[in-house]
């Protein structure tokens, strides 16, 4: 089946062409897609499964393409860390950067696929400024965030503060301002250029957040007004729409669960999974659900990526496979 996987691609129809289904099915846990990022030319598309595979699509041909990682060879489902877990191109469409607990930090050049630059001490998650010339990503497990001078290649900052792992990180679009998520509970927002704190919701806790609910993702406006926060727990998931310059509530939303954010820049949109799991569009100017997809989902979409002109929006499967939504189908909401 992996072999079936890795040779064959399809471009299915669902639902009258609500969505296009890249790739081919496959029950192996392993092959589960848990994160992908669309080139700023709209032309690739990079998924990382969990068997630690990182590969690019042809999203005109919708066939595979280059391997930039194999996967494991050997693995034990649920036992492992991939090698990369996330990856994001550089504004240019130049490279693709990712990093992973196993291997660090990669950089491949997208023309060629060979490694450009390495680091062995940075992991994911990981987020590049709007100029490309700023790198951040977490350093480790003890809450510690790495700022790089990327043009350079050139490690300018630690950032400490947190005092459990990083779970997401993002700048603000100046590239002023980076924003934060941690298992000790807490959403910080702090000056790059200083490392101060200037504000932080959340009780902070030095010890292992397995049952309370969690700050898990996080995604800043493209006006830089707003901050989406999404929440895991036990017996809890939620989003929070806060003032990015304050740090204050401004309004709750429902979610079916906090992995899949996506943010487009144009239109100032969120994506989130929402109610019958369908990917749901939220004002990034109001916090309004404003749109969503028309097709329900029983599996939980881990990663979402909006395409560069606006019109699909990409989300991941547990069964390999990745999804084209056509933003033009989906269901309005009221106000």
């Amino acid at each position: 089946m992996i072999a079936l996987l890795l040779g064959l691609a399809c471009a299915q129809d669902l639902s009258q062409g609500a969505a296009v289904q890249f790739g081919t099915p496959s029950k192996d846990w392993g092959q589960g897609i848990q994160f992908l990022a669309s080139s700023p030319d709209g032309k690739r598309v990079v998924t990382v499964r969990r068997n630690g595979e990182v590969r690019e699509w042809d999203v005109d041909s919708a066939k595979p393409g280059r391997t930039y990682v194999e996967s494991h060879k050997n693995y034990e489902p649920y036992a492992f860390l991939p090698s990369i877990e996330e990856v994001v191109f550089t504004p240019d469409g130049k490279h693709l950067v990712g990093g992973g607990f196993r291997i660090g930090l990669r950089a491949w050049s997208v023309s060629t696929g060979e490694v450009v630059w390495k680091h062995e001490h940075g992991q994911s998650p990981l987020a590049i400024s709007a100029d490309g010339r700023t790198l951040v990503h977490r350093r480790g497990f003890q809450g510690d965030i790495d700022v790089w001078n990327f043009a350079e290649k050139e490690l300018v900052a630690t950032i400490e503060g947190h005092k459990q792992s990083v779970n997401a990180l993002d700048l603000s679009p100046d590239g002023k301002a980076l924003y934060s998520c941690s298992m000790d509970l807490t959403v910080r927002k702090w000056d790059l250029a200083t490392g101060k704190e200037l504000w932080r919701i959340g009780r902070e806790t030095e010890e292992k957040a397995i049952g309370p609910t969690f700050p898990q993702h996080l995604r800043v406006s493209p006006n830089g007004n707003r901050l989406l926060v999404t929440y895991h727990g036990c017996w809890e998931l939620g989003a929070a729409f806060l003032n990015a310059e304050s740090g204050k509530e401004v309004a709750r939303l429902d979610v079916q669960d906090s992995d899949g954010l996506a943010v487009l820049s144009k239109d100032n949109l969120f994506a989130i999974q929402g109610k019958g799991g369908r990917p749901t569009l939220v004002s990034a100017l109001t916090g309004r659900t404003i749109a969503r997809g028309t097709i329900d989902l029983k599996d939980r979409i881990f990663s979402m990526a909006f395409t560069p002109d606006g019109k699909h929006l990409l989300s991941t499967r547990d069964d390999g496979t990745f999804l084209s939504w056509d933003l033009s189908k989906f269901e309005k909401l009221q106000d």
